[in-house]
């Protein structure tokens, strides 16, 4: 009688976990936490989630901007509720907004169930937390560009690390053979933990700090080694007159 009992048992609670599990399994995916950069002419948005379901897609729209990334399954983290995950990405916008804008957020898992509409809005203001805003600089003119092979020798210019490329300033060419460069270290999280970057054994700098006045040239962006956190690797970057590069560095968990 008792192993009847017991077996009956057992076999509830073997039902009872599979109705739990096929009700997490048909969920909606949902959206933990997002966030948004302004920089000039660039948006940077991190956005992380939490689902019954592998996320497969994540779809942004900023006014006629639309933009869709495919997440890869390494991506998500499988845990107790189902899977977790992160995306970090940058959106070119047209100019420097003045105003606040509005975007919208949606996830779509492996059973192509989508998540609810996210709307989210940018104040461009630096005074506003998370939220980091610059002029965008003047671009220079396509007559105006100047790259001289590395095999013509010019005085006072040293040959740049790539073929066709001029790391420096040529005499007489004014500032539009300077450079502007900015970096936004994700997540947020790890830029509070203290991590910045530097430009060629220069001062250490923070997210969303610039390092303006770099000749053209391609250059080598070192990123700091934080508790908790592995640094990105070392990224080079053209730089081009007249021009802001904005790039990102994305540290992971240890």
């Amino acid at each position: 009688m008792n192993q009847r009992v017991l077996r009956l048992l057992l076999m509830t609670l073997f039902i009872l976990l599979s109705l739990v599990n096929h009700l997490q399994a048909t969920g909606k995916p949902d959206v933990t936490r997002h966030e948004a950069q302004l920089l000039g002419g660039a948006l940077n948005m991190q956005i992380e989630w939490q689902s019954p379901n592998p996320v497969v897609i994540v779809r942004v729209s900023i006014g006629n901007i639309q933009k869709e990334i495919k997440i890869d399954a390494y991506d998500n983290k499988r845990n107790r509720d189902g899977y977790a995950g992160e995306v970090n990405f940058t959106l070119n916008l047209e100019g420097s907004p003045s105003e606040p804008f509005p975007y919208v957020i949606q996830l779509e898992d492996e059973l192509r169930i989508k998540s609810d509409l996210i709307r989210g809005k940018v104040k461009t203001s630096s005074s506003q937390p998370n939220v980091i805003f610059q002029p965008q600089q003047p671009s220079m003119s396509p007559s105006m560009q100047i790259q001289i092979p590395q095999n013509i020798s010019q005085p006072g210019v040293q040959p740049g690390t790539l073929p066709g490329v001029v790391s420096g300033v040529l005499p007489g060419s004014g500032s539009q053979q300077l450079g502007t460069l900015v970096v936004i270290i994700a997540p947020m999280m790890a830029g509070e933990s203290g991590a910045m970057w530097r430009v060629e054994e220069g001062p250490w700098m923070r997210s969303g700090e610039a390092v303006s006045n770099l000749p053209v040239g391609i250059h080598t962006i070192e990123f700091q080694d934080v508790g908790g956190w592995i640094k990105p690797e070392d990224q080079k970057v053209m730089i081009e007159g007249g021009q802001t590069v904005t790039i990102n560095g994305t540290y992971n968990n240890r």
